[in-house]
């Protein structure tokens, strides 16, 4: 299955394909289900995913601010 995925200080982001949504997992956490993909990595890029560990680095770590900085696979 094709995905997209940035790696990051606290693990794994993956963006996937599932039932009809794209569901954002994070260090094989599943953390929301989304329209879009575009929708899931705008939440990373913003640090509202969920994860405390990530959300709690804004401003500290960077994450891409679209798709075009994930890898698709």
């Amino acid at each position: 299955m094709h995905a997209y995925y940035f790696k990051s200080s606290v693990g794994f982001f993956r963006i996937f394909p599932f039932r009809g949504k794209f569901w954002l997992e994070i260090d094989r956490g599943m953390y929301s289900a989304y329209i879009s993909p575009e929708e899931a990595a705008r939440d990373v890029y913003m640090h509202t995913t969920g994860h405390n560990g990530w959300d709690k680095l804004k401003g500290i770590e960077d994450a891409p601010e679209d798709l075009s900085g994930w890898r698709y696979l």
